[in-house]
């Protein structure tokens, strides 16, 4: 009986030691960015979204979505890793890898005999970049 009395104690103490754990500060998890330059220059939306998986890397998508009249029939999207060297949490200087996805539909008009005729094409590459990324002290929520 005392065998087993010292075994539950062990088991006990040892079960409570691996429960007890720190305190882990409440850090973002996801970023959502919109640009507004793909706006003004372009007639594009830029939208951008990262999953932060670390303080120091992040997985995401860009998509961009043209909207104008030279851009209404391309669509690019971009999955990404991201590794970030900065001293903040997922923020600072950073290099990524990313794999784009691009939609083009190309459309042909003739006026004299009216004739029409469209292609989409569609590619893929693999590419990395370098850059930067600043997070405001205060974030902006939406209920």
């Amino acid at each position: 009986m005392r065998n087993l009395f010292v075994f539950l104690l062990i088991l006990f103490s040892v079960n409570n030691s691996f429960g007890q754990s720190e305190e882990v500060p409440n850090f973002r998890k996801s970023d959502i960015l919109i640009d507004p330059f793909w706006l003004i220059g372009g007639l594009a939306v830029n939208a951008n979204y990262e999953r932060i998986l670390s303080e120091d890397s992040g997985v995401g998508a860009n998509a961009i979505f043209g909207i104008g009249s030279d851009l209404d029939d391309f669509v690019q999207i971009s999955p990404y890793y991201r590794a970030y060297f900065g001293a903040k949490y997922a923020s600072g200087f950073y290099i990524e890898g990313f794999v784009p996805f691009a939609v083009v539909e190309n459309k042909e008009w003739s006026n004299g005999s009216q004739t029409t005729s469209s292609s989409k094409n569609t590619s893929a590459g693999l590419g990395f970049g370098l850059g930067g990324k600043w997070v405001a002290k205060k974030s902006l929520y939406l209920n």
